[in-house]
């Protein structure tokens, strides 16, 4: 996945109306957390390997078999029938997967000095294995372990935090609709009163890692989204015919635009930098607006200077549209904040 389909994906998940998650650095021990009530598996412990590695582990020794064990319809997760066998036969590889959850932090390694190019495998690989954890979830419920389903469960939140050191758009996007589908299956199974109170605590701890104020590091994402931008395409795009190269170079430039795309073609390599220089001014801005109280609105109303091209030319198309970002990330806390009480009332009991 290159940035431009990244790009794509990014503005996908944003109007679908996936939540938004975020996360706080992750403790080296559950006794670090707040309050628990009951103390974590000795299994579950969190360590200092690089979660990336053994993540890529696990997916090398992962049948196919498990991508078909979770059935959606949109409003229950389920299993399919035979699921519950698939995943047994598989129960190695899954307990190498919550090894990977189990880890401090994850550094995927991303080439950030390939710009738009810079691939980023492990997206999809981590939505089909939080999938995974949710199905093995359910099966440990269907055969009454309901400290293995909280386990899992717990695994699906490290998990989707392991994504908020990328620093990119997608990557938040992608951990917090992989929290979303942590949500659901948490609510599902307290509808269902499937929950026992150490369950529910075990849960909890997970959950508290997330940053409510910051969710997934959305806002490093931000920073990260204009650090690529602006020192990937000066740093590579110089000399008198810096802007047709990268028009050359960019195979994405709206082939409609053709104002813009002579404006950009005719520019050396200062005024290249400059119009560049709007990106920044466009991402700071929309910073600054992260937590004012009306900021989805005000963030949204950026798009009127960015279509009349007040950020630059550049920017007008491949700035990122954040205000529905910010109103997921608004529904998020109020979801997540549900979830927890729910959990935290179960927990007390």
């Amino acid at each position: 996945m290159n940035v431009y389909q990244r790009s794509a994906l990014a503005c996908l998940i944003a109007l679908s109306g996936f939540t938004v998650v975020s996360q706080a650095s992750i403790e080296t021990s559950y006794a670090h957390l707040e309050t628990p009530r009951t103390q974590a598996p000795p299994s579950y412990q969190v360590t200092s390997h690089n979660a990336a590695l053994l993540y890529y582990r696990a997916w090398l020794d992962m049948s196919s078999d498990l991508s078909d064990t979770l059935a959606d319809d949109g409003e229950t997760l389920s299993l399919p029938v035979g699921a519950s066998e698939i995943l047994e036969a598989n129960a190695h590889s899954i307990e190498n997967l919550l090894r990977a959850t189990r880890q401090h932090n994850a550094d995927w390694d991303v080439e950030y000095e390939m710009g738009f190019d810079a691939l980023m495998p492990h997206l999809g690989k981590m939505r089909y294995s939080i999938k995974i954890f949710a199905a093995d979830a359910l099966r440990c419920i269907e055969q009454g372990d309901s400290d293995g389903a909280a386990e899992r469960i717990a695994a699906m939140y490290c998990a989707a935090g392991h994504l908020k050191n990328d620093h990119i758009l997608i990557s938040t996007l992608v951990g917090l609709s992989m929290t979303n589908l942590s949500n659901r299956l948490t609510e599902q199974l307290l509808d269902d009163q499937s929950l026992t109170p150490a369950n529910a605590e075990i849960i909890l701890v997970a959950m508290r890692k997330i940053d409510l104020s910051n969710p997934i590091g959305v806002r490093d994402a931000i920073r990260g989204e204009c650090d690529i931008t602006v020192n990937y395409f000066t740093k590579n795009f110089s000399g008198p015919d810096a802007g047709a190269k990268l028009i050359e170079a960019l195979q994405s430039w709206p082939q409609d635009q053709a104002e813009s795309t002579r404006a950009i073609s005719k520019m050396d390599g200062e005024e290249l930098r400059e119009d560049l220089s709007g990106a920044s001014r466009y991402y700071q801005d929309v910073l600054a607006l992260w937590d004012e109280p009306d900021a989805a609105t005000q963030i949204a109303a950026l798009v009127t200077p960015l279509e009349n091209e007040e950020y630059g030319i550049f920017t007008k198309f491949f700035g990122a549209a954040f205000g529905r970002a910010r109103q997921n990330v608004e529904a998020f806390v109020i979801s997540q904040t549900k979830t927890m009480a729910r959990l935290q009332t179960v927990a007390q009991e």
